[in-house]
């Protein structure tokens, strides 16, 4: 099984986070150190290149997107598969993330004001 990598691509108006791979606790430590000093920014994460993920890897995206909310920058998920929304179903997420279809989408959701109350 391959080990989870991550990839960032540092865009004008936004970033893009490409994981791959498994995103479980074996593979998590790492990857949460790296994600933990993800520049902030309005953050898209492409999920087409992950194998499989578990609480774990969720708990990773989750604690990005309150770190980015905390500065009130936007997070969106993109690609996300039959697999990975039935674990965001499962946990209860699914309402959680922003989800995509592409990045076009994303930029959209990122430069949109935030609705009033």
């Amino acid at each position: 099984m391959a080990n989870a990598t991550l990839h960032l691509i540092d865009k004008d108006s936004h970033q893009v986070l490409s994981l791959n791979g498994r995103l479980d606790l074996r593979s998590i430590h790492i990857n949460s150190v790296a994600v933990r000093d993800i520049p902030l920014k309005h953050t898209l994460v492409d999920c087409s290149n992950i194998d499989f993920i578990d609480s774990s890897g969720l708990g990773m995206i989750t604690s990005l997107q309150q770190r980015l909310n905390q500065n009130e920058y936007k997070l969106a998920l993109m690609c996300v598969s039959d697999v990975i929304q039935t674990v965001l179903q499962r946990m209860r997420l699914d309402t959680l993330f922003t989800q995509v279809s592409t990045e076009a989408d994303a930029i959209s959701y990122f430069l949109r004001p935030e609705d009033a109350p």
